[in-house]
């Protein structure tokens, strides 16, 4: 078996000699076999927890969706601080021999447990620690799949904010509008309050939910001719840090005078 590019890759594999040829079957954590049958056409079957054991796997995420390699991902029994188990997220393969990665795989024996989720001590951009919000039974031989657990970074993450007017010059009879963008690469989609302003004044506002995928459109007041600049202002949140756009300058001109 030849390892990859990939850090810490696990394949568990079985094999024997049947009627003078070679069966062999590998086993993700997932528990599902990718065998190669013999001369004969017998498959192997795939090995499984070992009696009194229990297999935890799953995978974790960052907030742009991305699937880290190397989180340390540890199993505690409740009310204790002794660790039962420990794996760093690598590349897992899957039934298909593709990797998956961010994926994790626990041996444990049977009995509950709670997992966290943490970056190794020296971790150059580390993440927050994080526990599981509830406990993980398993019994013996159980192969147990948990939901893909998101982690944040101990840092805020840093914003871009695009914003364009939909005219640069307009009637004091008629309203503009700034359409916006809120990208960052380490949160996706970005969320939380925005406005357009000029110093202390507000003209406009909004809330980003996950919907919007960072984007929205403000309608601005009808304002009194002269000229305008301002910018589109992010207030950033629990992720992400403040931001704010290019300075947009728009010009108000009085309506045409009736003939």
């Amino acid at each position: 078996m030849t390892t990859t590019r990939r850090s810490r890759r696990l394949l568990v594999a079985a094999s024997t000699v049947l009627a003078g040829g070679l069966a062999v079957a590998t086993l993700s954590p997932s528990g599902a076999t990718t065998a190669v049958p013999d001369a004969a056409g017998v498959v192997l079957k795939a090995p499984e927890p070992a009696k009194g054991k229990a297999w935890i796997q799953g995978t974790v995420q960052d907030r742009a969706g991305r699937a880290p390699l190397g989180v340390l991902v540890e199993a505690f029994e409740p009310g204790s601080s002794a660790v039962v188990a420990s794996s760093l997220t690598y590349a897992g393969p899957t039934r298909h021999g593709n990797e998956v990665d961010g994926f994790f795989f626990l041996v444990v024996p049977a009995g509950e447990y709670v997992l966290k989720y943490s970056s190794p001590a020296g971790t150059p951009d580390p993440f927050r620690t994080v526990r599981s919000a509830g406990t993980v039974k398993v019994g013996g031989r159980d192969v147990r799949r948990v939901d893909t657990q998101t982690m944040t970074l101990v840092r805020k993450a840093k914003v871009t904010v695009a914003a364009e007017l939909s005219s640069k010059q307009v009637r004091s009879n008629k309203r503009a509008t700034v359409t916006l963008q809120v990208t960052s690469p380490d949160v996706d989609p970005v969320t939380g309050d925005v406005e357009v302003t000029k110093g202390r004044k507000v003209f406009g506002e909004a809330e980003l939910v996950r919907s919007d995928r960072g984007s929205a459109e403000i309608e601005l007041p009808k304002l009194r001719p002269g000229i305008y600049k301002m910018v589109v202002a992010y207030a950033g949140n629990d992720y992400t840090s403040a931001g704010q756009s290019e300075v947009l300058k728009l010009t108000v001109k009085a309506p045409p005078r009736k003939r």
